[in-house]
């Protein structure tokens, strides 16, 4: 039972796990612990934003034209200039001029720029960026259609403390319009989590992570569905009105790849709301690919990156 609920509102109700073997991950203490001990191990991290990833030996193709194709066309040609059979190359400046026997640099907007053997793009739902970048030239974005789904969450604090039951609720038949999934993690320091209202389709986010993307409506609704289907969370707010964006892959399965025709390129992410879960694995997997070539930990070939091509 969860004697915090109104049964009122139930209509069904399924025990997944106990305290045998369900356990509880705070995200943030997660990160922080893992990003601690990758410290103390000799791990530099750097604040900055990439502008570019090159390859250092690459040199643009020579695109060239005749003039005479042109003027097949039936296309009017400058007066002034008799250019009839002229040929016109475009052409790269060649390899870039740079101080390394890397073979990709990492352009940043601040700081010194980094020379790198390889380079790993695990970034959720901001990982089309790479799309951008010179280095990552021979990966399409039907290979990576990882998109953010907006979903808003809030931190309380109830008036009364919870027993350990994290409940996942489907509602529906309420006042609300179709159906609304949310969560809710009673979590050892009291504080409860609650996180839901996913908003629209998929999309593009911000490309400033810090911009605040929350709908005051979308938090709203949140905390009144909390409110209707629990007396005891009728809570005041510690954090209100926050939202982030999953990245979920449009066929459902993340990326764990190294990019095919590069000498070091690699890929992580799409792991939709299975991110911590799934992370620490895909990093053992990922460093396993970075070491020694491939994963003995996890079979990755579901998981490539020309799966679907």
């Amino acid at each position: 039972t969860v004697p915090w609920l109104h049964t009122s509102v139930l209509t069904k109700l399924h025990q997944v796990g106990n305290n045998k073997n369900t356990a509880q991950v705070d995200p943030l203490k997660l990160t922080r612990v893992l990003l601690a001990e990758a410290k103390a191990r000799g791990l530099e991290t750097v604040r900055a934003k990439v502008i570019d990833i090159c390859e250092t030996t690459y040199r643009p193709p020579i695109i060239e034209f005749s003039v005479d194709n042109y003027q097949s066309k039936k296309e009017p040609l400058p007066d002034l200039l008799d250019i009839r059979g002229l040929s016109m190359a475009v052409q790269g400046s060649g390899p870039m001029d740079v101080s390394t026997n890397k073979p990709y640099i990492v352009l940043l907007d601040q700081g010194t720029d980094i020379p790198a053997d390889k380079v790993v793009v695990a970034c959720g739902a901001w990982a089309t960026s790479c799309l951008r970048w010179e280095a990552f030239r021979d990966v399409s974005a039907s290979q990576i259609p990882i998109q953010g789904l907006r979903v808003h969450y809030l931190l309380a604090k109830p008036k009364a403390p919870i027993p350990a039951q994290a409940v996942f609720a489907e509602i529906n038949g309420t006042v609300y319009s179709g159906e609304d999934a949310i969560e809710i993690y009673p979590r050892p320091d009291g504080s409860v989590f609650v996180c839901g209202e996913a908003l629209d389709d998929p999309e593009m986010p911000p490309h400033n992570p810090f911009e605040p993307v929350y709908s005051k409506r979308a938090t709203g609704r949140l905390k009144q569905i909390v409110s209707d289907v629990s007396p005891a969370l009728s809570f005041d707010v510690i954090q209100y009105g926050l939202a982030c964006h999953l990245p979920v892959h449009a066929r459902g399965i993340p990326v764990i790849s190294k990019v095919p025709s590069s000498k070091g390129l690699y890929i992580a992410a799409g792991h939709g709301c299975w991110g911590i879960l799934n992370g620490p694995a895909t990093g053992m997997a990922v460093s396993e690919l970075l070491l020694n070539g491939e994963s003995t930990t996890l079979d990755l070939s579901n998981f490539r990156l020309d799966r679907w091509a």
